[in-house]
């Protein structure tokens, strides 16, 4: 998740705030996300199916905190990014309910932000540092819709002779607008 954030760093330049090791609290991103334009988060993500709002990412202790960065939490934001991506397994599923999913990627629409960039299932850690960095360099370097990013980096990962196992790349949706 590391080298993976900082790797994105580089792509996005100097206009990012980066949180890695013991400075990634949850009280942290709770300080930093509101004002932030994008938001990519690169942890490890839990969805609870009996208790959605509990679902969590995991980031580091704090005095105040655990570690644990709750749906509720993140749903209780006034976040302004315009995307967020949750670089985790599972960032995306919740319980499946009549509204739809109640997962982590719903809590940053909830909370404001109109489009969510999250895994379908449980993830490969090189092949995302490697999906993430192509999505953004086609969506920040090279000014791709989200959409058309997403693809792209799906499409990169299948060139690859080691990823073309559709479970390397075909984990990553986009939830929400494209705008």
């Amino acid at each position: 998740a590391g080298q993976e954030v900082q790797e994105i760093a580089k792509t996005i330049g100097s206009r990012c705030k980066v949180l890695v090791d013991a400075q990634a609290t949850a009280d942290a991103f709770r300080s930093a996300a509101p004002s932030a334009g994008l938001i990519h988060i690169a942890t490890h993500g839990r969805t609870n199916p009996i208790s959605p709002m509990m679902s969590f990412l995991v980031l580091s202790p704090s005095e105040t905190n655990a570690g644990f960065l709750y749906a509720q939490d993140i749903c209780s934001l006034r976040l302004q990014a315009r995307l967020a991506v949750i670089s985790a397994c599972r960032g995306y599923l919740g319980q499946q309910t009549m509204a739809g999913s109640l997962g982590l990627a719903l809590a940053f629409t909830v909370a404001g932000c109109p489009s969510v960039v999250a895994s379908l299932w449980d993830v490969d850690s090189k092949a995302t540092k490697d999906w993430m960095v192509s999505f953004y360099q086609n969506y920040v370097k090279h000014g791709k819709s989200k959409a058309e990013s997403v693809q792209l980096a799906c499409k990169a990962l299948l060139a690859r002779p080691e990823y073309r196992h559709p479970y390397y790349w075909a984990a990553w949706t986009l939830m929400g607008s494209d705008r």
